[in-house]
């Protein structure tokens, strides 16, 4: 028997995929009797681990094992919407009222003591609601928030604390890999008046300086802070790096961890950004995905003002963006690669085929069937300016002969991340655009949904 439990620092439901032996040819074999539903507990050695229930059970007409997957009851509150008015409170309290609603436990919460004067979630599912609320918070408290389950019980705790892991390359990493680029490097900000006249500019000095000019451009708005805002844009080298250790529970996803390998290089404090610990043959190992820095998730969420509160049923591009997350969401792990197949609802589906059905199905969006279409569809986004819901295409993965030598697609997530289906990993899976496989293939992203 194998066991897999894994997670990330985004969407903050942990996963336990586990198999079991079946054979419903043998009457004397007596296969456990597994529903949907059921409730699945991990413990390594005394400490339970993971409490959740079990979401997919797939068994095959051969003899031999069922696979079973089970979501903690984060899931609950990723796939379950309400619509709030909430007026001067704070995210905590909002926090305890929306779990309450949906009937989740509340555990030990981060308290900000930050009001929040005025916040109307239309539609939205009730996780983003609780990190929207802590976000707002975020701004003047200056930490980063994370949600996370601890059995039945909601907690937020503070992003980014330590593990208390140390991982070196004497005794417990077995193998790792560090890259940096100036791909999506921008280094100087040129602002332009609403008549197009430069008024300013923002710049690092010694980023051009080393590397040479990397600019983008922005025009003032009215009620928008035109050096705070170009001041955002500004990027430096992107850096990923991935570990795969002998495991230790305690490294998890939105933790830290201490590293010193000298094979990369890489020594210091990092942060877990994905999770995956798996035992087999009774040995634990562990593949840990790490950023560099503690970045908040983040999150867009559905609202609307005082004034628009009892007047407003249209669909805003928002829940459109939303809704096509957390459709392609909903697809992880759950669909098999197949090139040519185009139906993810029925398990089978190549890239192209998949981002076509998220689109259509949950905006109602026709991006056409081929990367060699979708490449050609809406506007073309550079990957510093990339927001959640474009598509972002990829080149020369194989020779498809199509328009830029596209050849792979996904829809991006926020924080570097996107969803796509993958023939490497045989499935819809979440990967990091910093990379250096995805890094050496990129091509460009594509907005379709504004």
């Amino acid at each position: 028997m194998s066991a897999t439990w894994s997670g990330t620092d985004t969407q903050c439901s942990r996963t336990l995929e586990f198999s079991i032996a079946s054979n419903h040819h043998d009457k004397n074999f007596k296969n456990l009797k597994i529903k949907l539903g059921d409730i699945v507990r991990l413990y390594v050695g005394n400490k339970r681990v993971f409490l959740g229930e079990i979401t997919t059970i797939e068994r095959t007409g051969e003899k031999g094992s069922a696979s079973i997957k089970a979501m903690d009851f984060m899931n609950h509150l990723l796939k379950s919407k309400t619509s709030r008015n909430f007026r001067n409170t704070s995210a905590e309290n909002i926090t305890r009222s929306v779990c309450k609603e949906i009937g989740i436990k509340v555990g030990d919460i981060e308290k900000t003591k930050i009001n929040i004067p005025k916040f109307y979630p239309r539609e939205e599912a009730y996780y983003n609601i609780i990190l929207g609320a802590y976000r707002k918070a975020s701004k003047q408290t200056k930490k980063k928030y994370m949600p996370t389950m601890d059995g039945t019980r909601l907690c937020v705790i503070e992003k980014g604390t330590e593990s208390g892991v140390l991982l070196s390359q004497d005794e417990s990493i077995l193998s790792s890999s560090y890259s940096k680029t100036l791909d999506s490097m921008v280094n100087q900000v040129v602002i332009f008046d609403e008549k197009g006249k430069r008024t300013g500019v923002i710049k690092k000095d010694d980023w051009v300086k080393k590397y040479g000019i990397y600019q983008e451009t922005i025009t003032k708005e009215k009620g928008v802070n035109s050096k705070t805002a170009a001041e955002a844009l500004l990027k430096g080298i992107e850096q990923s790096a991935s570990i795969e250790a002998l495991g230790n529970i305690k490294a998890t996803s939105g933790k830290s961890i201490k590293i010193r390998d000298k094979g990369t290089g890489l020594t210091g404090r990092f942060w877990i950004t994905s999770d995956t610990h798996t035992w087999e043959n009774g040995i634990h190992k562990m593949s840990l995905e790490l950023a560099f820095k503690n970045v908040m998730e983040s999150v867009s969420v559905n609202t609307e003002t005082e004034e628009q509160k009892s007047s407003s049923n249209t669909k805003t591009d928002n829940e459109k963006i939303n809704k096509i997350i957390e459709t392609a969401k909903s697809f992880q792990g759950k669909v098999k690669y197949k090139m040519g197949a185009s139906n993810p609802a029925g398990g089978v589906s190549d890239c192209s085929g998949f981002t076509q059905y998220v689109y259509k199905t949950a905006a109602g969006i026709n991006i056409g069937r081929t990367t060699n279409e979708q490449v050609k569809k809406g506007s073309k986004v550079e990957k510093a300016n990339l927001k959640a819901g474009d598509l972002v295409m990829f080149k020369n993965t194989y020779n498809s002969g199509y328009s830029y030598g596209v050849s792979h697609v996904g829809i991006y997530l926020g924080n570097n991340q996107f969803i796509h289906c993958s023939s490497g990993a045989g499935t819809v899976t979440i990967s990091n655009l910093a990379g250096s496989y995805y890094v050496q293939h990129w091509l460009m992203g594509r907005r379709i949904a504004k």
